[in-house]
């Protein structure tokens, strides 16, 4: 990274993390995350990453746009999914034990 363009400490976590939705419409009340990745970087160096796969109590049910744009995978999410109550705690350890969180669509 650019040190004269943001104020970069090489000894800080960073975590990028984003979120996939059903909806491309992101105010839609109804419009739940099947997806979340996220990157742990230290200084320069990216240390980890996570791609979630969340399960809900009812059917996802991915918009054709967002599917398209997502390449939202059918199969491999029913395969794949695991309930949010299970992936809550990864993504909780991971927010609280780093110093800086980069978000899109969170």
């Amino acid at each position: 990274m650019d040190e004269h363009l943001l104020r970069f400490d090489k000894e800080k976590d960073y975590v990028f993390i984003d979120c996939e939705t059903e909806n491309l419409c992101l105010h839609n009340a109804h419009n739940l995350a099947w997806q979340i990745g996220m990157i742990r970087v230290k200084g320069e160096k990216k240390v980890a990453e996570k791609d979630l796969l969340v399960k809900w109590d009812r059917p996802i049910n991915v918009s054709k746009d967002a599917a398209r744009i997502t390449r939202f995978d059918l199969m491999k999410y029913k395969k794949e999914a695991v309930y949010i109550d299970e992936i809550f705690p990864t993504v909780k350890d991971w927010l609280d034990n780093c110093d800086y969180i980069i978000g899109h669509n969170i």
